[in-house]
């Protein structure tokens, strides 16, 4: 099939009045050849993301919710319908491109940038092709892998905040959160055009390394043996997303926490003191100057998730929700 085939890319959404809503204009690729050993048709598509999905604020945007899910390794379920070409859509519509790939074993393309046109499609062709209208599954993330490759916070503090009266005194953290986010290979190719402009993380602040890779999963009310205190600020704090060493899928991400709150875990007040005492030798002049008493840096560890504000080619609002992160870092 040397020309391309116009389609319609919708979303399942139950908050639509109709379900569907639309994500993307899209059209096939040229079909490879087929030998007598194929057991399964390959159906490569590509198209550029709906505009109608740029009014959208990022809490309801179906976007964030097609993201969402993906992140979480849920599936997204959509349907794949024939565009007749008298709906074309602006050339200037093609800059985002979308690829998905159904059949076999393969999962979807990466997200991508795109700019050449659909050749026009036969007549003959188009009455075959009418009635074309399918559901698909848009695979979800791959479990295990890793969105947080690296995360530390330098220059961490800990201090009294609050006031000085009884009451109104409390635990504050500070210091530069900084993380290296790889993108999965299915969004790879939104890298360049993704920025983040404030997150909001909670996480467990861990005395040490984090639990071991083979350890058997605790239940999901259980927290860490070595974990003591949360930090998860009252709003959404600044942050920054840049592309890492001019790489289009590993990106840093970077927010100041200036006087968040330190929770303090019920029944880990000793692990919390335990963790003190070191911090408090490790930083106190008179024991890190002195030869005799130099200290190790301390290993901390955060394990939990961040939620952020973020936006696709400048015109996308994504709103991310509980994306999984962890890390160990010396402080």
């Amino acid at each position: 099939m040397a020309f391309q085939v116009p389609l319609d890319v919708l979303l399942h959404d139950p908050h639509h009045q109709r379900g569907l809503v639309p994500l993307a204009f899209a059209h096939s690729l040229p079909l490879q050849p087929l030998s007598s050993h194929d057991s399964s048709l390959t159906l490569a598509i590509e198209g550029s993301l709906h505009p109608s999905l740029a009014a959208y604020n990022g809490s309801d945007s179906p976007l964030t919710g097609f993201l969402n899910r993906f992140l979480n390794g849920n599936d997204n379920p959509i349907r794949v319908r024939y565009r007749h070409q008298s709906t074309g859509h602006d050339a200037g519509e093609k800059a985002r491109a979308m690829k998905m790939k159904e059949g076999g074993s393969k999962r979807q393309t990466p997200l991508m940038m795109e700019s050449e046109e659909a050749e026009q499609l036969p007549r003959y062709v188009e009455a075959f092709l009418k009635n074309l209208d399918f559901g698909m599954k848009f695979p979800g993330r791959i479990a295990g892998e890793e969105l947080v490759e690296r995360l530390g916070v330098e220059r961490m503090r800990m201090s009294l905040g609050g006031g000085v009266l009884p009451g109104r005194t409390r635990l504050e953290c500070s210091g530069q959160l900084w993380a290296w986010v790889g993108l999965p290979t299915e969004l790879a190719g939104v890298g360049p055009t993704l920025r983040v402009s404030l997150v909001r993380p909670d996480v467990l602040l861990l005395d040490g390394p984090l639990p071991s890779p083979g350890s058997p999963p605790p239940p999901s009310s259980a927290v860490p043996e070595n974990a003591f205190a949360r930090i998860h600020p009252e709003a959404y704090i600044p942050a920054s997303l840049a592309p890492l060493n001019d790489s289009s899928h590993r990106l840093a991400l970077a927010a100041q926490l200036r006087n968040v709150p330190l929770l303090p875990l019920d029944n880990r007040h000793q692990v919390f003191r335990a963790y003190a005492a070191k911090y408090l030798r490790h930083h106190l002049p008179n024991w890190k100057d002195s030869p005799d008493q130099q200290q190790p840096s301390l290993l901390t560890s955060l394990i939990g998730s961040f939620s952020a504000h973020a936006t696709l080619a400048s015109r996308f609002h994504l709103l991310l929700l509980d994306v999984p992160l962890s890390g160990s870092f010396f402080v």
